[in-house]
């Protein structure tokens, strides 16, 4: 019961927080496709990488919880009743890039490990949203070996609720913020009392996936949060999806993220023959 409590008062705050509620159907052709070849990114133009989340209000949402996610094994459990930690993440592209949204609920706020600004250091022993990408969807089983060859098509982008960042698990290290490279932005809310509500948005250009990859293609792709909770560091760490032992290496157990092509003018105007 207090479960559902919790995620009630969460749609509401959404409301509030979005200027409106975020949709959670897609229409029957996108959900088919979903069913069929994993989860989409709809095409959009023009999203703005702020944190306000102006362009996410239509767009499917999922949901994931310490029910429905995974724990990475190496971790504390989370607390029961959802007053832990949940997150919800959106997912949308263009010609260029692969965008993430990601609400995040937490009852405790710690950034105490790493400097606003800094795009290097142990994100993972902070409040860190940490996105995971396959770029040649090839699912390998250790995508970190000594070789680092899985490393060009992606890898970790980490992204601290205070602005801190890396990617030095990625092959593409210290690049935040730098033009041709990823970026993002959060803004935080709420207090000690009841817990904060992170926004969390993120921009990955394509080529940081190897730059073969794009609309009308398939990556790998997983998503989690680390949480700290007393500022000593990491207590737990939720996966979206994964294996329980090393769910940020095994490719394998990520989900799959079909990239959806730019709507041709016919089928816009629904005049298509």
């Amino acid at each position: 019961m207090m479960k559902k409590k919790v995620m009630v008062i969460s749609s509401v705050l959404l409301c509030a927080l979005l200027g409106g509620c975020i949709s959670q159907v897609e229409s029957g052709a996108n959900k088919e496709l979903e069913i069929r070849e994993g989860v989409t990114a709809t095409y959009r133009g023009g999203i703005v990488v702020d944190g306000v989340f102006d362009e996410w209000e239509d767009v499917k949402w999922r949901w994931v919880d310490r029910e429905s996610g995974v724990l990475d094994i190496g971790t504390k459990p989370l607390a029961e009743h959802g007053k832990d930690l949940w997150f919800g993440f959106a997912l949308q592209c263009d010609d260029d890039a692969l965008y993430v949204a990601v609400l995040c609920y937490d009852d405790a706020l710690s950034t105490d490990s790493c400097e606003p600004g800094s795009v290097t250091g142990p994100t993972w022993a902070d409040d860190t949203l940490e996105l995971f990408i396959d770029g040649d969807h090839n699912k390998a089983i250790d995508s970190r070996s000594k070789e680092r060859d899985e490393l060009r098509y992606g890898g970790e982008f980490a992204l601290v609720a205070n602005g801190a960042a890396c990617s030095d698990y990625s092959g593409y290290p210290k690049t935040f913020g730098l033009d041709g490279y990823w970026s993002g932005a959060t803004k935080v809310m709420g207090n000690d009392m009841d817990g904060y509500l992170v926004r969390y948005e993120v921009r990955l250009p394509w080529s940081v996936m190897g730059g073969e990859v794009g609309p009308n293609s398939m990556i790998g792709f997983n998503i989690s949060l680390q949480d700290d909770d007393d500022g000593k560091g990491r207590e737990s760490a939720l996966y979206w999806k994964g294996s329980e032992k090393w769910p940020f290496r095994n490719e394998s157990k990520f989900g799959d993220v079909y990239l959806q092509p730019k709507p041709s003018e016919c089928s816009v105007l629904g005049n298509c023959k």
